[in-house]
């Protein structure tokens, strides 16, 4: 069986065995104090027959004339049972006779139970019945003996059983209530070293893989767990190490092959004159901006943004994103770009590098997965906080629920109008570099409508 919840399971499984040993306690209480008074009934009964059997005796006596006489004396006037002489109580005696006749009974005896004497059972349970044999006193060995039936109302045992039926199903009820309340707190403390071992684990820090949990501090049953999340720590740390050292290898042997075309290009850009002077200072620019995004990348995927040299600069807002917005642009005519601004002469302080390849990214994903037909729009807004800059398109491919992987790396809902050139990475840089410039990213709009806004940019 697959348990979904240790604590749930044990909560219940712990319930119920205290609630079923309660109930047996109950019933065995209930069964012992039955047989306790029904003992004491059926001695009770046997004392009272062997009290009342004395009370018949037969006198024999000789006339003058020489006749014998014989005669039956009873003596339950000077023989008191005050159980036997009320009529509520519902009990009696009977007398017979060798001939089973009928010679005295109590005042109120039901000639009944002599038939259930007879067949040794009760009346529905309500009364309990002896039925004995003796002779009388002063009879003779060889006479037959008489019989005396006895029978008892179990009325008051029955109104004693029920009243320890309720009060054991009362009390049994509230110690089922505080045996399931015992159970959640011994659950609840039981398993609270689990949920501080999984907070402890989620403060781990993905910058930082040198942590290690504290075995010493964690419970017997736990330490297997917090072995294998130290080894799995470990070989994750080992794992990262290695892919930054693979960074480093691979920008160090990638800087070289640009730091010689960035020469080649500041030769030719001595030598040549007119347009060719021209086009050497663009492709030395184009080298720079390739040098600085790879170093970017490199650290950032490497888990080392702090490494990063920010070079914070006044940037006007409104030429910044036209000229973004007309670079982007030029691979997909077809499709318009709406500017809407705040401030026309508002300035940022940002790195104009990182703030770019945000921008870049985010026109040109909206481009990209725009549904034909609808425009991009692209606008700004200032207050208190700084400004932000929302891009926005419609994108009847994405559903509720593919919001929270849009920021997952390669991650894509299927392929975008420009072919293979996205590989699911664009908002997934573009989230590194809002965290590591401060802004923040957020992703709402109301489908078929995506508004993915990047707020917190500072004002000059």
């Amino acid at each position: 069986m697959k348990i979904r919840s240790i604590s749930k399971h044990l909560l219940v499984t712990q319930a119920l065995l205290l609630t079923l040993l309660v109930f047996m306690f109950a019933g065995g209480l209930y069964s012992y104090v039955r047989g306790v008074l029904y003992n004491k009934l059926e001695r009770q009964l046997a004392e009272d027959a062997q009290a009342l059997s004395l009370l018949i005796e037969i006198e024999r006596w000789t006339d003058k004339n020489g006749v014998q006489h014989r005669e039956i004396d009873i003596e339950t006037d000077d023989f008191q049972l005050p159980a036997y002489e009320q009529d509520d109580q519902g009990n009696g005696y009977i007398f017979l006779n060798a001939k089973g006749e009928v010679v005295t009974q109590s005042p109120y005896a039901d000639s009944r139970f002599i038939d259930l004497a007879e067949k040794r059972r009760a009346l529905q349970g309500e009364v309990r019945i002896l039925k004995i044999q003796f002779l009388p006193r002063k009879a003779g060995v060889d006479e037959p003996k008489w019989s005396l039936v006895v029978y008892r109302s179990t009325q008051e045992i029955q109104e004693i059983l029920s009243s320890i039926m309720l009060g054991s199903i009362l009390c049994g009820s509230v110690l089922v209530v505080l045996a399931v309340a015992a159970c959640w707190w011994s659950v609840r403390s039981g398993v609270s070293p689990v949920n501080d071992l999984a907070h402890e684990v989620s403060e781990v820090d993905v910058t930082d893989l040198s942590y290690r949990v504290e075995l010493a501090q964690l419970p017997e049953e736990l330490r297997p767990v917090g072995e294998k999340l130290n080894d799995l720590l470990e070989r994750i740390e080992t794992a990262f190490a290695r892919e930054r050292r693979f960074s480093a290898s691979a920008a160090h042997e990638l800087r070289t092959p640009l730091a010689e075309l960035k020469a080649i290009l500041q030769v030719g850009d001595s030598m040549a004159e007119g347009n060719l002077k021209q086009m050497f200072q663009d492709g030395d620019e184009v080298v720079q901006k390739m040098e600085s995004l790879l170093v970017t990348l490199l650290t950032l995927m490497g888990g080392r943004s702090e490494e990063l040299s920010l070079k914070e600069k006044s940037i006007h807002l409104v030429e910044f994103l036209q000229k973004r917005i007309e670079e982007n642009a030029e691979g997909y005519p077809d499709t318009q770009i709406a500017l809407e601004l705040d401030g026309a002469n508002a300035q940022i302080l940002a790195d104009e590098g990182l703030l770019s390849r945000v921008m870049d990214n985010l026109i040109n994903n909206a481009l990209s997965y725009a549904d034909e037909g609808t425009a991009v729009r692209v606008w700004s807004q200032l207050d208190n906080d700084g400004a932000s800059i929302v891009v926005s398109n419609q994108c009847s491919l994405l559903e509720e629920g593919d919001r929270e992987f849009l920021t997952e790396p390669f991650w894509r809902k299927d392929a975008a109008r420009s072919g293979g050139e996205h590989l699911g990475l664009g908002l997934n840089l573009v989230k590194k570099y809002c965290e590591v410039m401060g802004w923040q990213l957020t992703i709402g709009g109301k489908l078929p409508e995506v508004e993915i806004t990047v707020s917190g940019i500072q004002l000059q």
